[in-house]
């Protein structure tokens, strides 16, 4: 991290449960829950950014603006 990102979201949505994980250059949550049955699973990765991105955008921290998109 000293040369690229200065934080780090990594989604485990192919696990057997879907816990995320999130650092924020300071503090390493894991945001966990369980997997919604769905037949179809494109695009769910866009719907998370999208809901990241406007969470940020309305002034929230990464680590809140995570896991209100995971809840969204």
């Amino acid at each position: 991290m000293e040369m690229g990102a200065r934080a780090v979201i990594v989604k485990g949505g192919h696990m057997e449960r879907a816990v995320d994980v999130v650092f924020d250059g300071n503090e390493l949550v894991q945001l966990g829950g369980d997997k919604v049955k769905v037949e179809n699973t494109h695009g769910t990765g866009c719907t998370f950014a999208s809901a990241l991105t406007a969470q940020l955008a309305a002034g929230r921290s990464l680590i809140e603006a995570a896991t209100l998109a995971k809840a969204y």
